[in-house]
Parts: structure tokens; sequence; C-alpha cells
């Protein structure tokens, strides 16, 4: 009997040592993503749109979002489920539905809201801001796991949530907040706000629908199944509603500017090389350290890192002390939530008995 609790210790242990390895490669990567979503602003047809503001804006940041979905299908399927020698298991778990429909809500509350929600943060506030808000996915996450998955809600979680919260309002800095709405030609920063709640919101969800579609899937086709399903609903139910209140040749012809520009087209590349891949490593890391403990090792270095490459590729950016302090005390609050002393824990979700 000893000789087999040493060896499940030791599996357990082996577990998260590579749970760790995937979750710090995907925070890297993660924190890097961000300076090509701030960079594709700064070319055309997008900078023309980012000049003019308000719904010609959010316009913009659709297509972004879309054109990022079809990138992200294209290049995972390519170099990672393919590589990984599992392109059957992708186009298996697409048209297997009691798999596929987790991804499918998973792209709606990651893509529609939450991708969507990070480029409006990004477009009328900033990249850093959006970085540091995503950090309240976790809070997001943990209260709707309680209803989806009946996850306990322990006196140490919700002091965590509270902690975390605590550093999204010291993120937004209320004050800040009324002072840039105030300020003439600032009108429209309030859709950023509206934007980076959307982002927490949304990632929060969309990693419970992951956690329950990678019980039963395969993590190496998992993620270009979420983002074929984003791609769907951008090209099939977002694009021909608002190309019918804008004009078809005016929007489309916008979105073959965007393919036409080299600029445009190479970062969604590298996006899709970070972010993608990032997202790649979370879905292989859940299952070896669970979601909660995964998400806080991620908060803890992604956020640095955006925080810096932005400072250091955009020489000008402007970081504030009170985002800096809030992304510190989230992150706190993180591993308050989830993270355990002593032993590795052999249960990586707690839930409530029926």
């Amino acid at each position: 009997m000893a000789d087999l609790e040493s060896l499940k210790q030791k599996m357990i242990a082996n577990r998260y040592k590579w749970g760790f390895f995937w979750i710090l490669w995907a925070s890297i990567l993660w924190g890097f993503s961000y300076v090509p979503q701030e960079l594709i602003f700064y070319f055309e047809p997008m900078s023309t749109l980012y000049d003019l503001g308000g719904m010609d804006l959010i316009e913009s940041v659709m297509i972004v979002s879309a054109l990022q979905a079809l990138m992200f299908a294209v290049v995972l399927f390519l170099l990672w489920s393919c590589v990984n020698g599992k392109p059957m298991e992708v186009i298996r778990n697409v048209c297997h539905w009691p798999v596929s429909k987790w991804f499918l809500v998973s792209a709606f509350w990651g893509g529609l809201m939450a991708v969507f929600g990070s480029y409006l943060a990004v477009a009328f506030i900033g990249a850093d801001f959006a970085a540091a808000i995503a950090l309240l996915s976790t809070v997001t996450g943990a209260i709707y796991g309680r209803f989806l998955f009946k996850e306990k809600m322990s006196t140490k979680l919700i002091i965590g949530i509270i902690i975390t919260t605590v550093g999204g309002v010291l993120i937004c800095n209320p004050e800040a907040i009324i002072e840039n709405m105030s300020t003439p030609g600032n009108e429209d920063i309030w859709i950023g706000y509206i934007g980076g709640a959307l982002s927490a919101i949304g990632w929060g969800v969309e990693t419970c629908y992951n956690i329950r579609g990678l019980d039963v899937a395969d993590t190496e086709a998992t993620t270009a199944v979420r983002y074929f399903w984003e791609m769907i609903l951008w090209f099939c139910i977002v694009f021909p509603i608002v190309g019918a209140l804008v004009g078809f040749d005016t929007f489309f012809g916008f979105i073959g500017e965007c393919f036409g520009n080299p600029a445009i087209f190479g970062l969604l590349v590298f996006t899709s090389l970070s972010l993608g891949l990032a997202d790649s490593l979370l879905h292989k890391g859940f299952p070896l350290m669970g979601a909660g403990r995964a998400l806080s090792v991620n908060n803890a270095v992604y956020v640095p890192i955006s925080l810096l490459t932005l400072w250091i590729f955009l020489k000008d950016y402007d970081i504030s002390l009170w985002l800096v302090a809030g992304s510190f005390v989230a992150i706190l609050g993180t591993f308050v939530m989830y993270w355990e002393k002593g032993e590795v824990l052999d249960s990586l979700r707690e839930v409530e008995d029926d």
C-alpha cells in the first residue's frame, strides 16, 4: 500500500509539473499578444476608423475580432492539431454534437463577448487596461462555475473573490473614469469600459464551458474546434446582420482592404501565434493542474509581461500606477482563491454532493 501511495503521489506531482510547464508558456505568449492587438489599429484602413471613433470604430473592432477568429481557426488547425497528428479528431469533434456543443457555447462567450470586448477596451482605452481588466475573469468564472458545476464556495474562495474585485476597482480607477468621461473628446471612452466588462465576464464563463468540453475531448483538438465555431458565428450570423444595416458593399469592401494590407495580415498571424497558441496550451494545462490553479499561475505571469512588452515596444505608452497596483491586488486575490498549501491536491474540481 505504501508503494502504491508513493506511486500515486509521484504521478500527481508529475501531472502538476507538466501542467505548470504548459501554463507558464501560455502565460508568456498571452502577455506578448497585446502588442499586435494594439498595433493593428495603427494601420489602414483601421487607423481611419480609429480616428473617426464611435460606431465606425466599433465596426472595425467587429471585423478585427472576426478576422482573428478566422486566422486562429486556420493556424491552430495547421500548426497545432495537424502537427500533433489530430486533424481527423478536430473534424470528429466538430461533427459530434455532444462534444461540439460545449465549444459552440464557449465560442459565443469567449469570442462574441470576450475577444470583442477586449478589442473594444484596446481601441477605446488601451491594451494595458484590456490586459489588466481580464484578471476579473477568475471572479466571474468562479461564480458561474458555482452554478454550472455546483463547485464549492469555500471561505478562502470568497475572500479571494473580494480581493480580486478590489483589484478590479483599482484597475478601473473610478476617479479617472469620471474625469475621462467628462473630458471633451473622450465621450466614447465608456465603450472601452463596457468592453472590459464584457471580456471579464466572457472569458470567465468561457473557461467553465471549455473545462466541460475538455472532459470529453482531446486537448490537442479542442482549440481549433472552438475557433471554428467562433468564425461561423461571426461570418454566418453577425456579419450578414451588420452588412444589411451599414451596406454590404461598404462593409465587405472594408474586410477586403484589411486582407489586402500586409501589415494587418502579419499582425493577425502574430496574434494567432501568441494568443492562439496560448489558448491551446491553456487547454493542455487545465486538466493537469485544474482550471483555478492554472489561471492563478497564468494571471501572475501574463499581466506583468503584457505591461512590460507594451512599454518596451511602444515607447510612449503611459501605464498608470493605479493599473499596476490594481493588477497586483487582483493577482494576489486569484492566488488566495485557488492556490493550496502543502501537498498537491488529488482533486481538480471540488463539487457539492448531490
